[in-house]
C-alpha cells in the first residue's frame, strides 16, 4: 500500500470536511428567517380576535440572526470622572448607597451606575432656546460624564415650562437602539443643568444566534397583564434592540451581556418587550 498516497488522500479529505463545516457554520450564523404569509394572516386574525389591531405592513416579515451586545459601566472609574467635572476640593457625602461630591454649586450623585449630575455655574448659560443649541449644549455635558458620543442620539425636546427644556437622548450600536437607558438633560434659562441617568455604554456585538419570530412577541402580547384587554389597542410600531431591564441601581459590574428584545408599542404610548430569542 503506498501510504504516502493515503496520507495526502486523508489531508485532502479533512481539509473538505473543515472547509464543509466552517461553510455551515458561516450560513447559519447569517440565515434570515422568513414569515410565511398564511402565519402572518392567522397571527393578525388572532390579534384582531383579542381587541388588538395592526397595520399589516408594520409586521417585519424576516430577520437575520442575531447578536448579543456588550453594555460597559462607565462609572467604574469614579472619582476620576468626579475630578475632570469637579476639580479638587469637593467634598464628599456617604448616605447609604448613595455618594454625593459637592463643591460650591456642582452637584454629582452617584448610586451604583445611577448618578445625577447639576451644574449651576456661569459657564452653563446658554443664550437662545432652539433645538440645535439646546442640542449642542447638552451634548456637552455628556460628553464631560465621558460618554462616547457617537452611540448617543437626541430622541425628544419637551418644553416643561417657560424657562425649562427637557432633552431625553437615547443609545444604539451598529443601528440598533438601546432601551430602558434613557439619559435626562434638563436646561433652564437661569443657567441651570441637571443630568441624570444611567452610566452605561454600548461596547460591541458579539455571538450570533437564531432569532425568534415577531409572531411570537405577538401572541405574547395578547397575553400582557398590562395591556388593558377591554378596550381596543392599536400597535404603532415594532422594533428589535436590546432592552436594559430591571436594571438595579446597586449593581457592581464591569460589562453586562444584553439579550436582543422585540419592542412592541401601542397607541397609548407604553412599550412592551419581548425576547427576539428562541
Amino acid at each position: 500500500m503506498n501510504w504516502s498516497k493515503v496520507k495526502t488522500i486523508l489531508i485532502v479529505l479533512f481539509l473538505g470536511v473543515n472547509i464543509f463545516l466552517l461553510t455551515s457554520m458561516m450560513i447559519s450564523a447569517n440565515k434570515t428567517i422568513m414569515i410565511s404569509s398564511e402565519t402572518l394572516d392567522n397571527t393578525i386574525e388572532i390579534l384582531n380576535k383579542n381587541n388588538i389591531e395592526i397595520d399589516r405592513e408594520l409586521i417585519p416579515k424576516k430577520v437575520e440572526n442575531l447578536s448579543f451586545l456588550v453594555v460597559r459601566n462607565t462609572f467604574q472609574d469614579t472619582n476620576s470622572i468626579v475630578q475632570q467635572l469637579l476639580g479638587k476640593g469637593y467634598s464628599i457625602q456617604i448616605n447609604d448607597d448613595v455618594i454625593t461630591f459637592t463643591k460650591g454649586p456642582q452637584i454629582i450623585k452617584i448610586t451604583g451606575f445611577k448618578f445625577e449630575y447639576i451644574d449651576t455655574t456661569s459657564d452653563a448659560k446658554i443664550s437662545k432656546f432652539d433645538d440645535t443649541t439646546l442640542e449642542e449644549h447638552a451634548r456637552k455635558f455628556l460628553e464631560k460624564l465621558r460618554f462616547n458620543l457617537q452611540y448617543i442620539y437626541l430622541s425628544k425636546i419637551e418644553q416643561k415650562d417657560e424657562n425649562t427644556y427637557r432633552l431625553t437622548f437615547m443609545q444604539k450600536y451598529a443601528d440598533a437602539k438601546v432601551y430602558g437607558n434613557d439619559i435626562i438633560v434638563e436646561i433652564t434659562s437661569g443657567n441651570h443643568v441637571r443630568v441624570k441617568g444611567y452610566g452605561i455604554e454600548p461596547v460591541e456585538l458579539i455571538e450570533k444566534i437564531p432569532s425568534r419570530q415577531v409572531t411570537g412577541a405577538l401572541i405574547e402580547f395578547i397575553r400582557e397583564e398590562e395591556r388593558a384587554k377591554e378596550q381596543k389597542t392599536t400597535i404603532t410600531d415594532i422594533s428589535i434592540g436590546y432592552y436594559i431591564q430591571n436594571i438595579n441601581d446597586e449593581w457592581e459590574f464591569r460589562d453586562l451581556i444584553i439579550e436582543p428584545s422585540w419592542r412592541i408599542v401601542s397607541d397609548d404610548g407604553k412599550s412592551y418587550y419581548y425576547p427576539a430569542i428562541p
